[in-house]
């Protein structure tokens, strides 16, 4: 059985209460009020640093860190920290206007984050996560009837990540006010650093999960040019989508793992493409929750919110990972569960294989994608045993039906119905597992399961698993690994690699690595005009082509830039290409418009836009979800029906439903609890129908003190620990 951790002593306790009887009741802070919006202030006790600062996006999740500063010696903290108007000040901060209390966007379940101290002094650390748009809060105060705030962080209005509350240091009780951290904004119509698009910028269409490895090359991209231009615009699909609209002319270039070939990647119409590989990633399976560490571990012990350890050494079998994609998790426990206890110890330190909110199913995109026809592949590869429906359970094929090869969950031929919670995209996935650490304490320990690649498991704070190759090794998922299988992988006609999870030619290999395209015309780019001008009597209407010269040089040069310099700016979980694989880039990039047919059509507008992968509006229309609570999301679609729109004001609490007459209650498990609901049932919709959930804070100081004589807690809401080993500030 988990040793549960240990209680604080009194005395920490009493301390932690007097340092919040200074807060609540001192009318003045030590650091000095500046008033200019560029101006910020340090708290000298400690030093404040975030995982990401600039170019955020809607959702995303941002990790911090507070150390105290040299010669400060803390026994205990009671920190937490939200994101304000960068003209906060100590005398403002109170103000809605300044530091909201509510979400500014959709995307987000609040404003809030919590920082969890080391039992050592060490560090206090936690997560937050930030939306853009404005937060808006109309209240009640009496006369007269209401008062509305608003607070706005965008891409035109930087804000600041603010650290408040108290520490206990050897020379007493010490109240904290940090404002030093400024916050920037993205979108993806709108970044920063860019002061717009190339007048010949290119139509790019790819799969969210490279959004980022997007942003990365265009930020960079255009600080470095004299234009300080966008080369593309882009919109994010599903995979198969994406693919679709590049052989159909309606992209000039889209980013994917796979050329043409079934299933879901067979377009009627084939538009000629050259690939350029861009860079490797891979297929994992990854886990989230935590575990009770022991008390060597030096990990947050509060008992009353105490902070589940994220998993950071895992391994699986093909056959353990085949079941719990192909049966669910509480299949997958009785034929497989000890042994999976026996090789991972950190799973003995867990009260569950299962998340206890929702522990049956695993997570898994229902869009048609590379990810998904790579793993089925593997499975049926590598489990045959196991890839079928198994002898009993809620299934519906016949036990013993044999599972396939599939590029789309949602679609496939045997149902993955009652085995998977499927998610849309990356904004869905993102809100399930930030509202996980937002659940009770009893229901923050277990594990669940994510099938995704590797950059989005990074991105989202999940631990990749090592899996057992076809020689018999477990390997984890890492450049090396990665480097390693591309000798191993399959060329295709196309010049496209494939994994090839059946090779033993390198032990070192990760099994399900594969490569990221660009997949670029092969013929020249050419504008159309077509039936409007008018021929001569008699004659049909012909069309003129006209070659987009300019677009063709910027084409050539995006890529030249993306394998060059740019493999410099990869995010993490993407890694830099072989010295074969730049050699192939090299030679795509020379061969790209020399082809001498031309494209089906060339494209007349802009694509249309999708909320970008590290968050956004969810999806479309208001969505009840039988909790008192209904969500209203931002743009949306179907798998493979297009486009759809919502006419919610997306980014705004009221939107959300936010907007309230009087009097909030602090958050409470209840809240907490549906919060998390709302976060599955965004999972368990159809693809692109999203949920916003209600988090409702109260002012900070009253919470806590709440908390404090009530229950003798330090903090309520808990943030997301920093995933281990991800940056410099990650705990250990």
């Amino acid at each position: 059985m988990p040793r549960l951790p240990r209680r604080p002593s009194r005395r920490r306790f009493l301390a932690l209460l007097a340092a919040f009887a200074v807060v609540a009741t001192t009318t003045g802070i030590a650091p000095r009020v500046r008033t200019a919006s560029a101006d910020s202030i340090a708290d000298p006790s400690i030093a404040v640093t975030a995982s990401t600062t600039s170019n955020l996006t809607d959702g995303q999740v941002v990790n911090v860190s507070v150390k105290p500063a040299a010669g400060v010696s803390v026994s205990v903290y009671a920190l937490s920290m939200r994101v304000c108007t960068d003209d906060v000040t100590v005398a403002n901060a109170s103000s809605e206007d300044h530091c909201a209390y509510y979400p500014y966007s959709a995307a987000t379940d609040g404003n809030y984050g919590a920082l969890y101290g080391r039992p050592d002094g060490s560090e206090a650390f936690g997560t937050i996560q930030v939306g853009v748009g404005t937060a808006t809060h109309t209240k009640n105060v009496g006369t007269p009837a209401e008062v509305t705030y608003n607070a706005t962080c965008d891409p035109d209005h930087p804000c600041r990540l603010v650290v408040t509350g108290a520490m206990v240091t050897t020379g007493g009780v010490k109240t904290v006010f940090d404002s030093s951290t400024p916050l920037t904004f993205r979108t993806d119509s709108k970044i920063s650093g860019c002061s717009g698009f190339d007048p010949n910028a290119l139509s790019l269409e790819t799969p969210d999960r490279l959004s980022s490895l997007w942003a990365n090359w265009t930020v960079a991209q255009c600080k470095a040019s004299g234009a300080h231009t966008s080369p593309t615009r882009s919109a994010f699909l599903d995979e198969g989508s994406a693919v679709k609209g590049f052989a159909s002319g309606d992209a000039d270039v889209t980013l994917a793992a796979t050329g043409y070939r079934s299933p879901g990647f067979d377009p009627a119409t084939k538009r000629a493409y050259v690939a350029t590989p861009l860079a490797l990633n891979a297929v994992v399976l990854a886990a989230g929750g935590g575990y009770v560490p022991p008390a060597s571990d030096n990990w947050p012990n509060n008992p009353s919110n105490p902070l589940p350890k994220p998993y950071t050494d895992l391994k699986l079998t093909a056959s353990e990972a085949a079941a719990l994609v192909g049966w669910g998790n509480l299949q997958v426990i009785p034929a497989f569960g000890d042994a999976m206890r026996a090789e991972n110890p950190q799973l003995q330190l867990a009260p569950s294989l299962t998340w206890p909110a929702d522990g049956s199913k695993p997570l898994a995109s229902a869009a048609t994608d590379a990810t998904t026809l790579f793993a089925t592949s593997f499975f049926k590869s590598q489990a045959p045993d196991t890839w079928k429906i198994p002898s009993s359970g809620p299934y519906d094929s016949p036990p013993g039906t044999p599972r396939g090869v599939d590029s789309s969950f949602a679609l496939a031929k045997v149902s993955f119905n009652n085995v998977l919670n499927t998610f849309s995209g990356k904004p869905a996935l993102q809100k399930f597992v930030y509202s996980a650490t937002k659940l009770e304490p009893t229901q923050r320990y277990g594990v669940y399961w994510t099938l995704t690649d590797l950059a989005t498991a990074k991105e989202m704070g999940l631990t990749p698993v090592a899996i057992r190759n076809a020689a018999g090794k477990y390997v984890l998922p890492t450049a090396a690994s990665l480097a390693a299988a591309v000798p191993t992988m399959t060329k295709q006609a196309d010049g496209t690699l494939l994994p090839n999870p059946a090779s033993k030619a390198n032990p070192d290999a990760y099994p399900l690595s594969f490569v990221e395209y660009a997949l670029a015309p092969s013929a020249p780019l050419v504008s159309t005009a077509g039936a409007e001008r008018l021929a001569a009597p008699g004659r049909a209407a012909a069309a003129t082509t006209t070659p987009r010269t300019a677009s063709q040089a910027l084409l050539a040069s995006w890529l030249t830039y993306a394998t060059g310099a740019g493999q410099s700016s990869l995010p993490p979980g993407f890694a830099p290409l072989t010295a074969d694989l730049q050699a192939q880039a090299s030679k795509a990039i020379a061969a790209i418009g020399k082809g001498t047919k031309t494209p089906v059509k060339t494209p007349t507008k802009t694509p249309t836009k999708v909320p970008s992968a590290a968050g956004g509006p969810l999806g479309g229309g208001s969505v009840p979800l039988g909790l008192g609570l209904a969500g209203s999301g931002g743009l949306g679609s179907d798998v493979g029906a297009g486009l759809g729109t919502d006419a919610a004001t997306a980014g705004t609490a009221s939107a959300a439903g936010l907007s309230d007459t009087g009097t909030r209650v602090p958050s409470s498990s209840s809240t907490r609890a549906a919060s998390h609901q709302a976060a599955i049932a965004t999972v368990h919709l159809p693809p692109y129908l999203g949920v916003k959930a209600v988090d409702t804070l109260a002012p900070l100081l009253s919470l806590v003190l709440l908390i404090l004589l009530t229950a003798g807690a330090t903090i309520v809401t808990a943030g997301r620990p920093l995933p281990e080993g991800d940056s410099a500030e990650a705990p250990s």
